[in-house]
């Protein structure tokens, strides 16, 4: 539907910027990157310098943003790279990006570079991925045993409550991956779960940047829930609200 304004008021729709991006540092506890953030620095276009070889990087309190970033390399060696690495994607995950951002693709060889260079300067998520791919397959293999991860204020926990793996979150909120296992792969134990996908159910495998994107879509959700809540208490009428964003009148 369509949705306009009231008599004499206009439509606002304010977003969590980043929103994504700046959950998943402060879960992993790269907290200098979530204050260059809240300082108003823009983390698309220090990525764009990275990829782009523009400047050194020493560190997200020493970023050095006097080298200019156009808004095409903003979008395509920033953007891109900054919400496809994130979650432990490689190449492939940077062309699925590009093809549904409308972005050209680089290549795999200019990608996989791309992923090199992301993961090089973002040591906390790498360190993340692995952690709570061991959390959840030591969980499943050691019921009733929690298995806890990330700093102080904001951990989560792994634990087979029954047949089911549960993540529960610094808000409280729980994640449950159904009939979990573990099983044998090429590249050693993975926990596998179930998952539904219109009537049918399937096996599905979890692993490092799985974990961590449940964990910070969640997370997310949780926030974006409670700024709504509070934009409701301040008197602001709420007409619709999406991934990142509610729309008031």
């Amino acid at each position: 539907g369509l949705h306009i304004s009231s008599k004499g008021n206009v439509l606002v729709a304010p977003d969590l910027v980043s929103i994504e991006s700046l959950v998943s540092a402060w879960l992993v506890g790269d907290d200098d990157k979530v204050k260059f953030a809240a300082g108003g620095g823009d983390v698309y276009k220090v990525v764009a310098r990275l990829i782009l070889g523009l400047t050194a990087f020493k560190g997200w309190d020493k970023v050095d943003e006097s080298v200019p970033v156009t808004k095409l390399q903003r979008q395509n060696q920033g953007k891109v790279p900054e919400l496809s690495c994130g979650y432990q994607g490689g190449h492939k995950a940077v062309a699925k990006f590009c093809e549904t951002g409308g972005t050209v693709y680089p290549g795999d060889a200019e990608a996989k570079r791309w992923v090199q260079t992301w993961r090089r300067y973002h040591p906390h998520h790498v360190a993340y991925w692995k952690a709570i791919n061991q959390a959840a397959i030591r969980a499943v293999m050691s019921p009733g045993r929690v298995f806890a991860l990330g700093p102080e204020g904001r951990r989560v926990s792994l634990v087979m409550d029954g047949p089911h793996l549960t993540c529960s979150l610094p808000s409280g909120s729980v994640l449950c991956y159904p009939f979990a296992r573990v099983e044998h792969g090429k590249f050693g134990p993975s926990v596998s779960y179930m998952k539904a996908k219109g009537k049918m159910w399937y096996r599905n495998h979890y692993y490092g940047g799985h974990g961590l994107e449940n964990v910070t879509k969640r997370v997310a959700r949780d926030l974006l829930a409670w700024g709504m809540v509070n934009l409701e208490a301040m008197g602001f009428k709420i007409v619709t609200h999406s991934h990142d964003e509610a729309v008031v009148d």
